[in-house]
This record gives C-alpha cells, structure tokens and sequence, in this order.
C-alpha cells in the first residue's frame, strides 16, 4: 500500500517541498492517512521526524499503529 502512495502526484509534491526546505502549511490530513504518510516520507527522506499529538493516550495509540506500517 505504501508504494501506491509513494506514486501519487500530491505525496510526491510534498517530498520534493520538503526536501527543498519549503515551509509547509498543515496538510489538513484525516487521521487514517497520517500514519501511512510519514511511515512513507521516513523512508523516503531517511531522516527522523517528529510527530506530534495533544494526548498521551493518542501517542501510545500511533505507536502501535506506526509498527503496522514500519515494522
């Protein structure tokens, strides 16, 4: 699933801003694709990224879900 989101125009489009320096607005994500989209940008731009959340119960939560999509 991660290589069809790697494919399309608007993810693309945002890894090359990002990999310009480009300041970026909020995206304005749905929760279900937040996950998928950094799971894809840490492998693509082989750097860390900081995510962040308003609640604990929610960090531990994407921690789980993180090691679906990058085991």
């Amino acid at each position: 699933m991660l290589e069809l989101l790697r494919k399309q125009d608007a993810y693309i489009q945002i890894l090359d801003a990002i990999k310009v320096g480009k300041q970026l607005p909020g995206l304005g994500l749905p929760r279900s694709a937040r996950l998928p989209i950094v799971t894809a940008l840490i492998k693509d731009l082989n750097i860390p990224l900081l995510l962040l959340t308003d609640r604990s119960d929610r960090a531990l939560t994407m921690l789980d879900e993180l090691n679906f999509w990058a085991p």
